[in-house]
Formats: structure tokens, sequence, C-alpha cells
């Protein structure tokens, strides 16, 4: 028997919201980690052995997202870490990826050289990417991944972290390394990296006023930068999808930002990175929400989220007549 096509709508809220609070939990240290472990399940599936496996801190975002398009286009899981080391479950979800290397990505302020050494006597081989900040660790990763050559170039704001993670999405869409300036300037270590890279098209996301130092640098530059975190998110995000509408969406908290693996899900889902805060939802990302409650399938509420912010986006994203 055919199900009736008015319950196709509710069908669909019931699996946003199964998978919203399977891959959400409070912003406890522990239940952090849960998160990521229940997304990195999620995204593998019933087969989660790779061949390598990416290992950043669990509070450095920037870190993270410089390495999600290369980790996807390699198959590469993301396991984030306590810079105070490996609990059982980071470990636990490391043995089922057994991978045969395992890139550390941050320096050894980032990833303390303990966690190389807890690695290396569970048994496998590492490798690090990592320089004395943000800004130098994303221009090695693109030196490595790019090589001499990228076509785009994202350029967005170090100085918020949680842009870094709405970034993810259009940078894996358009091939395109995510490097770090400062709302004074450009750093040298980006500037070089650009010089090498020879873009023909720079985005600035986040950031203003850069356009006259990247002359002669990038070919065209363009800007996404909103008035709010908020806004920005939503500008990438409908760069991003155009001329489709999202799949799926990984909510952050803009505060706090947390369990980064979520935007890598919202990747491999066909979706973008929006950003609420702890008071509730900008009405700029409501609007978003509510006009594309009918494309989305897949709702990914990461740690630290209040559940009545979590709430305001599931009424949102209702089908009309589900409860």
């Amino acid at each position: 028997m055919k199900t009736p096509k008015r319950l196709k709508p509710f069908t669909i809220l019931i699996l946003i919201l199964f998978l919203a609070n399977f891959l959400s939990s409070p912003a406890r240290m522990d239940e952090k980690a849960e998160s990521s472990a229940n997304i990195l399940k999620n995204m593998l599936g019933g087969s989660p052995e790779r061949n390598f496996a990416v290992v950043t801190r669990d509070d450095i975002p920037v870190d993270t997202s410089v390495i999600i398009s290369p980790a996807i286009k390699e198959q590469m899981p993301i396991v984030t870490v306590s810079k105070k080391g490996l609990d059982n479950l980071t470990k636990e979800m490391i043995e089922k990826i057994n991978p045969k290397k395992i890139l550390i990505v941050g320096g050894p302020e980032a990833v303390p050289p303990a966690i190389e050494k807890t690695l290396l006597n569970m048994g496998y081989k590492t490798t690090r990417i990592g320089g004395e900040d943000r800004y130098e660790t994303a221009a090695l990763v693109a030196e490595k991944y790019w090589g001499g050559a990228a076509e785009n170039v994202l350029l967005v704001d170090g100085e918020q972290p949680a842009l870094s993670l709405v970034s993810t999405p259009l940078a894996h869409k358009l091939g395109a390394p995510i490097l770090y300036v400062k709302k004074e300037g450009i750093p040298e270590t980006t500037l070089k990296t650009l010089r090498s890279l020879k873009p023909k098209r720079c985005i600035i996301i986040g950031a203003t006023g850069l356009e006259e130092e990247l002359l002669g640098v990038c070919g065209e530059v363009e800007s996404l930068s909103g008035e709010t975190p908020g806004e920005t998110s939503v500008l990438v995000s409908i760069e991003t999808r155009k001329p489709l509408r999202p799949r799926a969406v990984a909510i952050f908290n803009v505060e706090n930002p947390l369990t980064y693996n979520a935007a890598q899900f919202a990747v491999l889902k066909g979706g973008t990175v929006l950003l609420v805060d702890s008071k509730g939802v900008p009405e700029v990302v409501a609007e978003y929400l509510h006009r594309n409650r009918f494309s989305l399938r897949w709702i990914v509420f990461t740690a630290g989220i209040p559940q009545k912010v979590k709430d305001l986006v599931v009424d949102l994203t209702k089908p009309p007549g589900a409860e």
C-alpha cells in the first residue's frame, strides 16, 4: 500500500528530528566527544576502516577547516582530540578506522607531542602539517595539497573561527584552499602563499577593506562578508549551493563552535554551514532555513547549542501540517 502523499512532509520531519537528536549533544567534554563520534559513525557507515585519518584539536576550528576539503577528496575521516590527550572514546574511534597513517594538522602547541606519542604507541604511523599559528598552518596545507596553482582561494577572517567552518562547503565546491587574513591586513605568510598559487579569483569571507592589498596578487577579488557572522554564513551558503538548494545544514554556535566534523558531514550531504548564537536564530538565518525547508533532509545540531535554539530551528523547518 502506498503512503498517502499528505504524510510525506511528516516523514521528512521525522528524519530531520532523528538525525538532529542523534548527532547533537551538550557542550560537556565527554558529550562533545560523543557528538563527534556519532557524526563520524554516521559518515563511515558499516565499513569504517580507511587507509588514512586526520587528527586535529577539538577546540581549534581553524585547523580542522583547512583540511576538510582535502580530507574528503582523499577519503580521510577527521578525528578531533582534546589537548589533554586521547580519551577511551577517541581511541576507540581511531581503532575502528584502523588507518595505516594518521595526519596531524596543527603545530605542537595545538596537538602536543604527547598525543603523537600515544598514537605511535597504539601502532600508527604519523605525519604532521603545522606551523607556529593558524596562518602558517593554513599556508602549509595549501602548499601541500594545491602545489603551485589554485584557480580559486578563500580568504577567511582568522579572528572569527566560526567563519572558517562556514567556508568549508564553498571551499570544497570550488576546489579552493582556505587561507586566513586579519582585520588589519594580510599576514606575510598568507601573501607569500597567494603569490605561489597565482589564483584567478580570491573570495574574502568575513573581512573587509583588503582589496587594495590583493591587487596584482589575485586576478579578481570578491567579498562574501555580511554585517554579522550569521549574515555571512547565509551569503556563503547561497553562493555554495546556487543554483540548487541545500540538502543538509550543520548548525554551529558562533560563540563556541564545537564538533567540527559536522561541517565535513554537511559537505558530503550537499549542504552548508549556518551560525546561530545562544540567544536564538538570527533573522537572516531563520529566513534562509524557512525558505529551504522543503529541500532539507539532514539537520545537524553541533555541541554547545541550547535546546531552545534547536526547537526554534525545528519549528522553522517543519513542513506544513507537521506537529
